[in-house]
This record gives C-alpha cells, structure tokens and sequence, in this order.
C-alpha cells in the first residue's frame, strides 16, 4: 500500500499486493497505521450509511406530506392525524438523525486514529436500534402524535426509548473529543488545513449537543408532568431544540471548510481564526442550562432561548460564509484545476448552502405571529446544512475510495445539489409567501382552510418545489448508493467523478 496526501489527509491507496502494509504521514516521517485508525474509517462509513438510509425513510414521509398541502389533493385524505404521524417521523429522521448521524462520521473521520473503537461501535448500534424502534412505534394504534416545535414525539414508550437510544449512540460520537486538547491546539505544520480548520466547529457541534442534553435533564426536573401533552412536549424540548440548532450551524461551517478546503487545496481559514469564531459561537450558550432551570414560568425560560438563537448564531455563520465566498473568487484563475463532476458538484452545494442559509435568516427576520412564515424560515436553514452535509458526503466518498459512476451519473452528480438546492429554496419561499398572506400553521387534509388565492399559490409553489427538493434527495441516494455499488468494480465504461 502507499498514501496519497489530500486537502482532508492522507488516503489509502490500493498497492499491488495484500501483504503490504498501509500507512500514514507523522511529522518527520511515514509510519504504519495502527489498528485504531484503520476501523476508525470502518466506524465513519458507517455513521455515514446510517445517515443516508435515516434520510431515504424520511423522504418517503416527506412525499406524503407534500402530497397532504398540495391544493386539490390535501381535501382527498379524511385523517389528519395520518399526516401528522408522517411528520412527527420526518421530522427526526430528516431534522435529526439525518443531520446528526452525519456529523458524527465527520467527527469520526476526523479523529479516526483515536482509541475506543469498542465503545464507539456500540453507540453506532445503539442509534441504529433507535432509529428502528422511532420508527416502529408510527405503527402501533391509537398512538398520539404530538406536534411540539424542535422535536414532535410519539406518545408512546417505544418512541422515546427509541430517541433516547439515539441520543446515547450520538452523545458519544459527538462528545468525544469535544473537550480534548488535541481537538484545540494548533499543528504548526498545517496552519492552513481545512481538517485542522474545522475541529473547532466539528467540537462546538458536540459541546452544543452535550448541552442540549443536560438542559433536557433539567427540564425534564422543573416542568410540570401534569400539564397537558402539547405545553408539556413543548416546554420540555424547548432549551435542547434551540441547542440543536447550534449543533446543526457548526457542523455545517465545518463542512463549508472541508469543501471549499477541498475546491482549493488549502482551507478558507487559519486554525487560530476558527478555533477563536468557535468560542464566540459556543460561547453564549454556555448560560443555557442556567435558562433551562428557571423553568417554563420564568421569562429566562422562553424568552432567553429565543433572543440567543436570534443574535447568536448568525454573526459567526455569516463571517464564515464571507471568507469562504472570498476564498472561492480564487477558482476564476486559470492555475486551478479542471472542473470534474465531482468538483462541479461541490461549487454548487456550496452556494446553494450559502443561499439557503441566507434565506433562512432573512425569513427568520420576518416572522411576525404563527403562520408558514414559521416553516419556510426553519425549512431553508435546515435546507442549508442538508445540502451542505449532501455535498460533504460526496467528498467522504472520496475519501473512502468511492469514486466511480458511469458518465451519466456522473452529469447527475455535478447537478444533484443545485437541484435540492432550487427546490428547498422555492419550497420555502413559497411557504413564506403563503405565511405572508396568511396561511396556518400545522394544519393538514380537510383541515387545511385556503382564503385566498395567495396562499393558494404559494402552497403551489411550496408543493413545486417539494417535489423539486424530493427529486434531489432521491438522486442522491441514488448517486451514493451507485458510488457504493462501483467501489470495486473495474467496468472500463465507469468514470473516476474526480478526474477530467
């Protein structure tokens, strides 16, 4: 075996014999990989598959739901409650464990020589198992679905058991290396690499996550278990849902950098600039389980979570998305490399991420009461990470060694992201436009009432550009699955995504 230096790290590239022994760069010279480094690749992989397969599932509730606004087709479905079951699934598979089982095969990836592979695999099967019993339980009869902001539930034991072995499998991949000082100190020797670049994020992701969980313990203390099961769920993951979203924010910078990393061959950033944009991003959330015991009473309750998501997430994501938009003007040198699909693939995830994100924020502005306004602004944010971690999934893929699709897919590879990208982007703007004009909140089937011709055509929109997005999800699990399939195939019609 021999290694080939990459924007992300050395690669494994296959010698001529299975005797050879693989390797990678130290400091002063190449050593062979340890036991721990190679399974540490193994557990990433699989982190990754199971956020894939957690996505295929909730693309299917997704279609339903889409199907359930649409006007003209939502009055043919009598049971709202079908619906609702559908998004109280969709909402933590796409939402959630998508997002999360994602990021902790970035985390993996990124601190895949550490030890404890005993360990973390158990907490890869623990969230598997979850994500079983989430989904067993939308079966079981007369179950309540309760449409709580941040995480809707399940009334049931099984849901709850199955989302509290999610998050024990998540914590430990997430949390691990959090706190670690290898996690925070510089390498001199790569000031400018995009992995170094994007520890600090990837560890904000899990200190942000370790928080939500203990502002759940403390809720789940201080709320009242009498109340009944909409304010109860509501309060109760009110404090862990806005920690989410910090989650969420910096493992999506981090993939930014990887993939702009990864455009440019040096990352966008120094490690000291984004170690200390890391701080000022984890930074005011330290206070967060202070809020969380005042209980739902206390103004600190609500109103705290509320003005931190509203001042302090934004500042830092916009200063990233700034250098890395500085960073990419580079690409219009003829000194850069040809456009492959793969890269083609990567510039286009990266601004639809950005414009996206963008909207989001915009639309957040103009909430002003309960009404699809509400939705559109949290469907483009999390649209944005989605189509970010899509793109970042092309590049793990890379680094796997799956890198081969017939040139057909490959064309479809390049375009995958900007055709999520467009229709998550006129799903929420045309959610926004029907909020704008009045449209409710959660409301589904025959309960759905239009009274106007406004709502009526930005639900249309909405459900055009649903379909849109559904399009390019199910493209990319298409796409991975055939980069998955063609890993050891040596078809001489397949084309390496990454070369001309």
């Amino acid at each position: 075996m021999k290694t080939a230096g990459t924007a992300l790290g050395p690669i494994i590239v296959p010698g001529p014999t299975r005797s050879e022994t693989p390797y990678r760069h130290s400091r002063t010279q190449v050593q062979p990989l340890d036991k721990s480094w190679i399974q540490g690749v193994a557990l990433s992989k699989n982190w990754w598959a199971l956020s894939i397969l957690s996505m295929a599932i909730a693309g299917f509730y997704a279609l339903a739901l889409v199907l359930a606004r649409m006007p003209g087709l939502s009055t043919l479905i009598t049971d709202p409650l079908f619906f609702k079951r559908c998004l109280v699934v969709h909402v933590n598979l796409a939402l959630g464990l998508w997002l999360l089982a994602f990021l902790a095969g970035m985390s993996e990836w990124t601190h895949r020589g550490s030890k404890g592979q005993s360990s973390r695999r158990l907490g890869l099967f623990s969230a598997s198992l979850g994500l079983a019993c989430i989904m067993a339980a939308a079966f079981i009869p007369g179950v309540n679905p309760v449409l709580s902001n941040y995480i809707p539930v399940l009334d049931h034991p099984l849901f709850f058991g199955g989302l509290f072995l999610v998050a024990v499998g998540l914590f430990g991949a997430l949390s691990r290396k959090s706190w670690s000082r290898e996690t925070w100190k510089a390498n001199p020797l790569s000031p400018f690499a995009p992995l170094a670049a994007a520890r600090p994020l990837l560890a904000v992701a899990g200190i942000a996550f370790g928080f939500s969980l203990i502002t759940l313990a403390i809720a789940f203390l201080v709320v009242n278990r009498s109340l009944a099961s909409q304010p109860y769920y509501e309060f109760l993951f009110w404090g862990p849902g806005h920690l989410l979203q910090v989650t969420h924010s910096a493992g999506m910078i981090a993939a930014w950098i990887l993939i702009t990393g990864e455009l440019l061959k040096k990352s966008p950033v120094s490690f000291k600039v984004s170690r200390a944009l890391a701080i000022i991003l984890i930074a005011p959330w330290l206070i967060s389980p202070f809020f969380s015991w005042q209980g739902p009473a206390s103004i600190w309750f609500l109103s705290g979570f509320t003005q931190l998501m509203r001042y302090a997430i934004f500042p830092v994501t916009l200063v990233f998305m700034v250098m890395c938009l500085r960073s990419l003007l580079v690409l219009r040198s003829d000194s850069q490399p040809p456009m492959t699909f793969a890269r083609k693939a990567l510039l286009s995830g990266l601004l639809s991420s950005f414009a996206l994100t963008a909207t989001g924020f915009i639309l957040g502005a103009m909430i002003r009461g309960s009404n699809t306004m509400v939705p559109a602004h949290y469907h483009a944010a999390v649209g944005g990470v989605t189509v970010a971690y899509m793109t970042a999934a092309f590049l793990l893929a890379q680094k796997f060694d799956f890198r081969k699709v017939s040139r057909r897919a490959g064309k479809l590879l390049s375009r995958q992201p900007l055709i999520y990208g467009v229709g998550q982007l006129a799903f929420a703007l045309g959610f926004a436009f029907a909020g704008y004009h009045g449209a409710a909140r959660k409301s589904y089937g025959q309960e759905q009432q239009i009274n106007s011709f406004s709502e009526s055509f930005g639900l249309a929109v909405m459900g055009g550009g649903g379909l849109l997005a559904i399009v390019g999800g199910l493209a990319f699990m298409v796409l991975c699955y055939r980069l998955y399939k063609n890993r050891t195939d040596a078809n001489p019609n397949l084309e390496d995504i990454w070369k001309v």
